[in-house]
């Protein structure tokens, strides 16, 4: 047999099994990227980035939280109950499209409140755009990115619960996931308008440091999957001027420690619960409590 066609056998014989084993290995890396992905729509509950979604799906999101204060010039108690129902569109395979409109209800209780009776009404519509494309960096059980998310909230609500300003808001995001731990981070700017009545509000910054562990399954993916989640939510509001003059007891920083669980009893739905803990806070009053969030995703 000439040698030259039996070396040809030879390596003929070796070179498919090579790439069955890359195969096999892209496959697998497909397929927990999938899982990943699909696992990554309930990622944070409080933080602003808990809205991403991913490739060409559908997600609608309604999340109820109630947010505690005490008034010590009044001697209140100010609740107010917010429940922000969002729709996600993944438009293409790594930009997805967002509207969110909430409901609002307000109440006080206390010997010299001013506002003893319910309100309720909409808030203002906001819509944003997410980016997925800057960095992504796929490994086994995990991967890395880093996206962008862009967005308009418009003055559209009832008179009690708009802020009357055109808002324009920033947010960059950092994943970091490895099998059961992940580490997600954002960082958010928010640029105000003025007012009708001539007031300038502060720009706002926020900052959401999340980790998140997986308590169940303790092996591959499946359905019945349990999330301990552990975040830090800050907001720094800068002060408002009116005339060219700072306005009194306006602006100021808030810092909340949220322990949470996330549920996913199969691949399309998703409930969350947290209890947000003011642990640091330079805000004029209303004095921030405790704040308690519940919800539910369910993906199409």
């Amino acid at each position: 047999m000439n040698p030259s066609r039996r070396n040809h056998r030879y390596d003929s014989s070796v070179r498919p099994g090579t790439r069955c084993g890359r195969r096999l290995i892209c496959a697998a890396l497909f397929l927990t990227a999938l899982a990943l992905q699909v696992l990554q729509t309930q990622a944070q509950i409080i933080a602003p980035s808990g809205r991403t979604i991913f490739n060409r799906n559908m997600m609608v999101r309604c999340v109820a939280r109630l947010d505690t204060f005490k008034d010590e010039a009044t001697d209140s108690k100010p609740n107010e109950l917010s429940v922000p129902c969002a729709t996600v569109w993944g438009i293409f395979p790594q930009t997805s499209l967002t509207a969110v409109v909430p409901a609002r209800f307000r109440s006080s209780s206390g010997d010299e409140a001013q506002d003893s009776l319910a309100r309720s009404g909409i808030g203002d519509f906001g819509i944003f755009v997410q980016y997925d494309g800057f960095y992504r960096k796929v490994v086994p059980l995990g991967f890395t990115r880093f996206a962008a998310q862009f967005g308009i909230i418009v003055p559209s609500g009832s008179a009690d619960f708009s802020q009357d300003t055109l808002d324009y808001q920033a947010t960059a995001v950092f994943s970091h996931i490895r099998d059961r731990h992940w580490l997600i981070g954002d960082l958010q700017y928010t640029w105000r308008t003025r007012e009708q009545d001539g007031r300038d509000i502060g720009n706002r910054w926020g900052y959401d440091l999340s980790y998140l562990y997986r308590l169940l399954p303790t092996g591959e993916f499946r359905g019945d999957t349990m999330f301990l989640v552990f975040e830090l939510n800050g907001r720094s509001q800068g002060q408002s001027r009116l005339g060219g003059q700072i306005v009194d007891e306006s602006g100021g920083d808030v810092l909340y420690f949220s322990p949470g669980l996330t549920y996913l009893p199969n691949r399309r739905l998703v409930l969350e619960f947290s209890v947000p803990n003011p642990i640091w806070s330079t805000l004029s009053a209303p004095e921030p409590g405790i704040s308690i969030v519940g919800g539910f995703r369910i993906l199409f």
